[in-house]
């Protein structure tokens, strides 16, 4: 019995001791593990907040990216739009527009309906009440001359092909005043482009746009005068549903009274109550409030869905609309949720081991390079080309020769130095040697350079001469090969400091006005100075 007795508490000690020596060493490695468990927890907090950060970040990358490369276009065509309309005030002012028959205004004015897709059609009205219409129908272009009478208005259509014969013709009389218009109404008096609501044009009664500008006829008598260029959403709408299919989102037209029209799909916010018309009116009343803001991007939560959007004021249309881009979180970065949580975490752990070991030797030997996004020359040439002529885009035919006497002269070379010396001195520009006034590349070879070097360093030459070599920076030189022959293309930067052209002794200063380049005089220059290099 005692030796039972000594025997149990012989192994109840040996257990005791076993315990005593597992907890022992338990307790040597908690020091160990608590850290060891933090770091584990810092380390899934940080990749959380990472995780979490980076979503946001990359959902709105993406979104300012669909919506910079999708509104693009529209921004160019804003700002050739008002600077059209610059174009035909100035010709206004000079008595060269009107009073020398309708065949001539018809040439005049034509080439806008044709250069740009998203213009349905130009009025020009007076202060008296008579006006002129022009709009496309089909093949053809309608001309429409109205006469304000003391009840009705006399309107007599003509219907011309586009060599300018006419088709055919009729007249109409009805109740209509076009001082009455809205496009009249808002061009008010001033030197500024007036931009209108959404409203039904003209008729068509269409849903669209008016950019008007007003000015005052030269004379004894000075006549009140008011050019409008109408835009059909339905040509935006074209333009913008022709790459709807590769990216995702929504593009949308917000009024100062915060209606808008959903431009991916043409529908109107007053009649939809459907979920996505629904989750645009919430991120305008949110931005709205946000004091509209085009610079910070929008976020709401609709039916449990995370929606971004930002917005973008399109040429100086005194606050009166915005267009938008918006898109769920799911929709620009589902691919996330779905690749990093299909991951354990000992591959989670092995890849952040992995992956900062890897980025360490690539930042380290200078293997991880960051890419430039920059088109090449050949793709930016073909994007001015198809702009055309306008404020930021100039073409010359040569470097050097008169094509009228196949001779050398200064002049020519002067000619597109001046355009350089203008984009340096206004908001920059792109100046295309070797494409005609029609916009066709004709190449350089009737400059008879010896090789494309020769041609580029005579141009570089001509630049550091007439307009210094200090601003080389601001310019960028590239020579464009294309199928007829070799084409210069100068890119200008905005210059802060006033950049003239040197003739002999004398310096010129030039600046852009719509299309051309136009020289100040000393006041001016003075003046101009003072309000823009700053």
């Amino acid at each position: 019995m005692v030796v039972c007795i000594d025997c149990t508490a012989l192994f109840y000690n040996y257990c005791n001791k076993g315990t005593c020596k597992i907890m022992i060493k338990a307790k040597k490695l908690i020091p160990f593990i608590y850290p060891l468990l933090g770091f584990i927890l810092i380390l899934l907090a940080m990749n959380g907040y990472q995780y979490f950060k980076l979503k946001r970040d990359v959902s709105e990358n993406m979104i300012k990216g669909i919506g910079e490369v999708e509104l693009r276009e529209l921004k160019t065509f804003f700002a050739d739009t008002e600077d059209m309309l610059l174009l035909i005030r100035d010709w206004g002012q000079n008595d060269v527009l009107l009073g020398k028959g309708i065949i001539p205004l018809n040439k005049k004015l034509l080439p806008i309906l044709s250069r740009q897709q998203m213009i349905s059609g130009v009025a020009i009205a007076a202060d008296s009440g008579d006006e002129y219409l022009l709009y496309e129908s089909k093949d053809n272009f309608i001309t429409r001359q109205s006469k304000v009478g003391d009840a009705q208005a006399e309107q007599v259509f003509k219907e011309w092909n586009k060599d300018f014969n006419e088709a055919t013709g009729w007249q109409e009389n009805k109740k209509y005043d076009p001082r009455k218009s809205r496009w009249y109404v808002n061009a008010g008096v001033g030197e500024r482009v007036h931009w209108s609501g959404v409203y039904p044009l003209p008729v068509t009664n269409k849903p669209g746009l008016t950019a008007s500008i007003s000015w005052e006829t030269k004379g004894e008598k000075p006549v009140h005068m008011v050019c409008a260029l109408h835009v059909s959403l339905a040509r935006i709408e074209k333009i913008l549903s022709s790459r709807r299919d590769r990216r995702p989102g929504l593009l949308f037209l917000v009024q100062s009274d915060k209606s808008f029209l959903l431009l991916s799909e043409f529908v109107d916010s007053a009649v939809s109550e459907d979920v996505d018309s629904v989750a645009v009116r919430h991120l305008i009343e949110k931005w709205q409030e946000s004091g509209r803001s085009v610079t910070d991007m929008v976020r709401i939560q609709n039916h449990k869905e995370s929606w971004v959007a930002s917005f973008y004021d399109v040429g100086k249309n005194e606050n009166l609309f915005w267009v938008g881009v918006a898109a769920k979180d799911k929709e620009l970065v589902g691919w996330l949720d779905e690749s990093l949580f299909s991951v354990d975490i000992v591959e989670f752990l092995a890849a952040i081991i992995g992956g900062v070991v890897i980025l360490f030797i690539m930042l380290r030997h200078g293997i991880l390079r960051i890419k430039s996004d920059k088109k090449s020359p050949e793709h930016r040439f073909h994007e001015y080309v198809s702009r055309g002529e306008g404020g930021g885009v100039e073409f010359k035919s040569t470097v050097r020769t008169n094509l009228k006497n196949g001779k050398v002269g200064k002049e020519i070379e002067f000619a597109w130095l001046k355009a350089v010396v203008a984009f340096l001195n206004s908001d920059g520009g792109c100046l295309l040697i070797g494409v005609n006034d029609a916009g066709e590349t004709c190449g350089l070879d009737v400059d008879n350079f010896t090789n494309n070097d020769r041609c580029l360093l005579h141009v570089k030459n001509l630049l550091n001469q007439h307009i210094g070599a200090e601003f080389s920076p601001f310019l960028e030189i590239s020579l464009v090969e294309h199928e007829v022959g070799v084409v210069v293309m100068i890119e200008c930067q905005e210059v802060t400091d006033p950049v003239f052209l040197k003739i002999g002794k004398n310096e010129e200063f030039y600046i852009r006005s719509g299309p051309s380049s136009v020289k100040l005089s000393p006041s001016q220059i003075v003046n101009f100075v003072q309000q823009n290099k700053k």
